[in-house]
């Protein structure tokens, strides 16, 4: 059974990821919407921030 505080972490880690998630999917409709071009460089720069996150917290 999960406990209360479990359950409320998972919730707000939920609601975190979806905002990140949300905000990258904004930036790329803003950019196709005005330039009419795909740019693909908000998910490369999440990529980034995730290596970068992933190898200071493995150092």
């Amino acid at each position: 059974m999960i406990g209360l505080e479990n359950f409320v972490t998972h919730t707000l880690h939920g609601i975190q990821y979806g905002f990140v998630l949300f905000l990258i999917a904004s930036g790329l409709t803003i950019v196709l919407g005005i330039l009419d071009v795909l740019n693909l460089a908000h998910g490369e720069l999440f990529a980034l921030g995730a290596y970068v996150g992933f190898s200071i917290i493995g150092y």
